[in-house]
């Protein structure tokens, strides 16, 4: 038997409180940070290897350009945690 899955686009906050929209995502990631979350972030590979993506600073967190990365599940790491997303 065969079981398929399939993403909806469904923004859900992280136990941190680190919501990414959409997920999955083609070309920009929306980060929302909770309040008073520091901007630092870190996008990584699943095997952890560190990418740089243009970023844009907003008032509720930042938008990232991700349409340069390869289809696949990446992390994006700040001080207040951790979060996933998929790139379609």
């Amino acid at each position: 038997m065969l079981t398929a899955e399939f993403s909806t686009d469904v923004s859900e906050a992280a136990p941190n409180g680190i919501r990414l929209s959409p997920n999955p995502a083609s070309e920009v990631l929306m980060v929302h940070l909770p309040d008073g979350a520091s901007s630092t972030f870190a996008l990584l590979t699943i095997d952890g290897r560190q990418l740089q993506v243009p970023a844009t600073r907003r008032s509720d967190g930042f938008q990232l350009e991700v349409r340069s990365l390869a289809p696949g599940a990446y992390l994006l790491r700040t001080e207040e945690g951790m979060a996933w997303f998929i790139k379609q």
